[in-house]
């Protein structure tokens, strides 16, 4: 009995191993007042948005440890880019948060650097 109540203690340790996370420091944006991720891909490449010093949101990408960020703006809104997820492609989806908007329009940067709205029926979603 002792045994079988050590192995099921042993199956009940493992079994919770198994869904341990894994904590992945990422170093904030250089100059960035606050810096926010939102996504990882399967390359390390995190996806987020920072705020400089204007309050002004930019939209970022690069390796965790900050030695490449990459920083874009959608559109021309006054309150910035947030990008919100980066498939294994490279592709960024996100929005653009807009004070004269329900919440913002989505867009979809591609992995070449260019922008697509995101649209249902013609009609740009909003975030």
């Amino acid at each position: 009995m002792r045994n079988l109540l050590c192995a099921a203690s042993l199956a009940a340790l493992m079994t919770g191993m198994a869904h341990a996370a894994t904590l992945i420091p990422v170093a904030p944006v250089p100059g960035a007042v606050t810096t926010n991720i939102y996504g990882i891909n399967e390359d390390d490449i995190v996806v987020g948005s920072y705020t400089d010093a204007g309050g002004i949101e930019h939209g970022f990408f690069g390796p965790p440890d900050g030695s490449a960020y990459t920083s874009f703006d959608y559109g021309s809104t006054a309150l910035g880019t947030e990008p919100r997820g980066i498939d294994k492609d490279g592709n960024i989806v996100g929005f653009s948060p807009d004070s004269s908007a329900a919440i913002g329009p989505e867009f979809l940067r591609k992995a070449d650097g260019s922008f697509v709205a995101i649209e249902k029926d013609g009609v740009q979603l909003q975030g």
